[in-house]
């Protein structure tokens, strides 16, 4: 697969196991990158608007936003142990 969207358009269930790690790897950097982004575009909009503007100008509650904004104080996933 050229790209994990190329993956996400076929049929998961014919896709061999190396090719569903490789889809599974770049969807979690892709989501860790997203949330850097987001943190870096939040950090600079919260120099300049407050938490109740930022809501109305995204549509996301304010927790998200702070969440999203600070992501180490953000709840863990919980873990299944495996």
């Amino acid at each position: 697969m050229e790209n994990l969207s190329d993956l996400m358009a076929t049929d998961l269930d014919e896709q061999d196991d190396d090719a569903l790690i490789a889809g599974y790897r770049d969807a979690v950097r892709s989501a860790d990158l997203s949330a850097e982004y987001c943190r870096q575009i939040l950090a600079v909009l919260r120099t300049r608007h407050s938490w109740t503007k930022l809501v109305a100008m995204t549509g996301d509650p304010q927790s998200t936003l702070y969440n999203r904004a600070n992501p180490r104080r953000a709840k863990p996933s919980p873990d299944d142990g495996e």
